[in-house]
């Protein structure tokens, strides 16, 4: 064999070297870090989402999921992560134990996070669920809520719906002065826990010069509204509240409609579709007065432009989608809530529960509803209460125009 030449081993030499340099080049170092997406963070919403109340639920889905598309362009940066948020839904069919078994699957089977949503009437029932497993549960104060700080340390209380009857009471009582006497329709299950909203409503009606509401109770799953009606007119009222469902309000506004008096209809929620109302009641819808929130058009509580904007977008988004304007009603519920939970996580810089919650009790927000910081120690023994703008709409053709609005920004005042 022939030895090679110093010119041929030199050759071999660099076409050797050449090859490992290559091949280093393609194949990363072991020490270099491997770049990781946004972490997803999983957050609960409990509502109906079947039967007769489904449309709450299909309303507040729409929303906020249009919401966290927006967040979600960026990402929402906790401390020093950055997260996707992924809202993970189940169905309580608007009863207590529906309520319960919605919070067991979104805990245990779906591992959320939080629960940012509900609206339902067993909040001591999920609260026991949640709490013991550190899960923050955002709710509403109507609904039969037992509120115990000791054993209730993750409720948040974001909607005061309770307290917020004797506020809107007196908001559609500014936006239409002629109103001297006040009358109030109560289901007979909701009467015990009306009795102190109601006597709350007297006293503030006492201070604007009204006299006491003429109040009567009628039993669940009533239709025939024609001897409340009656007695309501005789007794010379200017405005009817009806605390009950949406469909007693369309059943009371088509008969007093019917029997030609001349009061407008009061109802203690939300118009939760317009339409549908008004393919229910017909020229009968003429003049409801509901609770609303359009944040581009509150006017006596501070709502941010930034939360302003975000509104707008989020109607422009829905518009787009739906070829139908955004129900108010989301603004006030599932965008408050959720934003609230949102603005918690930011602030706090943390998921860990106790953080979030430590950063909630007397912290302030800026919600859809408005800038808020939390109350209601002296009232519920715990500060995870949200003030409202306590807004009402009345209803001219086919929209809903602003009435009036009596903030409630402190619910130890109330």
């Amino acid at each position: 064999m022939k030895k090679l030449s110093q010119g041929m081993l030199f050759l071999v030499s660099m076409i050797m070297v050449i090859g490992l340099l290559l091949s280093c080049a393609q194949s990363p170092a072991p020490s270099t870090p491997v770049p990781s997406g946004p972490k997803v963070l999983k957050i609960g919403g409990i509502a109906p989402l079947s039967g007769p109340s489904a449309m709450l639920g299909e309303q507040s889905q729409k929303a906020i999921a249009i919401y966290l598309d927006i967040i979600n362009e960026k990402g929402l940066k906790i401390g020093n992560d950055v997260y996707k948020l992924e809202m993970v839904w189940a169905d309580d069919q608007f009863t207590p134990q529906g309520g319960v078994a919605a919070a067991t699957k979104l805990i245990f089977s779906d591992k959320v996070n939080f629960i940012s949503y509900y609206i339902g009437s067993g909040n001591a029932a999920v609260a026991a669920v949640t709490n013991p497993n550190k899960v923050i549960f955002f709710a509403r104060t109507g609904g039969g809520v037992i509120y115990d700080p000791q054993t209730q340390p993750y409720n948040v209380y974001a909607i005061p719906t309770r307290e917020e009857m004797s506020h809107q009471v007196i908001s559609t009582v500014k936006g239409m002065p002629s109103v001297k006497t006040v009358g109030v329709l109560v289901p007979i299950y909701n009467k015990g826990l009306s009795e102190a909203g109601l006597a709350n409503a007297t006293a503030k009606l006492a201070k604007f010069g009204l006299g006491a509401p003429i109040i009567d109770y009628y039993p669940q799953g009533a239709l025939d509204y024609t001897p409340y009606l009656t007695k309501m007119n005789e007794s010379k009222i200017d405005l009817l509240m009806c605390a009950g469902t949406p469909m007693d309000v369309i059943n009371l506004c088509k008969q007093r409609y019917a029997m030609g008096f001349k009061y407008p209809v009061m109802q203690t929620t939300s118009i939760v579709n317009l339409k549908a109302y008004q393919s229910a009641a017909g020229e009968a819808l003429e003049g409801l007065i509901s609770e609303y929130c359009a944040p581009w058009e509150i006017k006596q509580t501070k709502v941010s432009q930034q939360k302003i904007e975000l509104a707008r977008q989020i109607q422009t988004i829905w518009e787009k989608k739906y070829n139908d304007p955004i129900k108010m009603s989301a603004y006030g519920w599932s965008l408050h809530m959720t934003s609230l939970l949102i603005d918690a996580l930011q602030q706090s810089g943390s998921i860990d529960p106790d953080v979030v919650m430590k950063t909630i009790r007397g912290g302030t927000f800026d919600t859809f509803k408005g800038i808020f910081t939390i109350s209601g120690q002296k009232l519920y023994g715990s500060p995870v209460f949200f003030g409202s703008t306590c807004m009402t709409s009345i209803v001219k053709g086919d929209h809903e125009v602003y009435l009036g609005e009596y903030p409630l920004t402190n619910l130890d005042e109330w």
